[in-house]
């Protein structure tokens, strides 16, 4: 963990030094900028290294807005909106090609079927995502009758 603190700490160094804002910064030293990156780290734990070097490039090169301050609020922002806009899409895109691989793969086998079925049949092996009705914004009225019919459905057949 601490090689992932200096890699941020220097990545980021280099973008407080190189991007000129006026007077519109707020880190004054190393403590500031060494917050900063345990901010980056808390709020994008899923977001790889390169993928932040190439954000703070793009900063650099004015491909993102920072709106013409570079303080923690507005480079979060900044992150945050560079990961929306190219590593979800990069992520999405490189499971579309592994899945479609491991249809190719899949049908390759000698199973004698089409890529289309492969696909259909790597995607139902595919572990789903879970998820609460909650989760989805959604509630399920039930009466204790309904709930215990749901378990045990056997019982619930045989009054029929």
């Amino acid at each position: 963990m601490e090689q992932t603190r200096f890699f941020l700490f220097t990545q980021l160094f280099n973008l407080w030094r190189s991007v000129r804002v006026g007077d519109a910064r707020t880190w004054e030293n190393e403590r500031d900028l060494q917050t900063v990156v345990e901010d980056i780290i808390d709020d994008f734990p899923s977001m790889k290294l390169e993928e932040v070097a190439l954000c703070f490039k793009a900063i650099r090169k004015g491909e993102v807005n920072i709106y013409g301050r570079l303080d923690t609020p507005t480079l979060l922002t900044a992150i945050r909106d560079y990961e929306d806009k190219h590593t979800v899409t990069y992520r999405e895109n490189h499971h579309r090609a592994e899945v479609q691989a491991r249809a190719l793969q899949y049908a390759g086998h000698g199973r004698g079927m089409s890529v289309r079925d492969a696909l259909a049949a790597v995607v139902s092996e595919m572990p789903r995502q879970k998820k609460t009705i909650a989760d989805m914004g959604g509630s399920i009225n039930l009466t204790e009758q309904e709930l215990l019919e749901i378990d045990n459905p056997k019982a619930h057949c045989a009054d029929e």
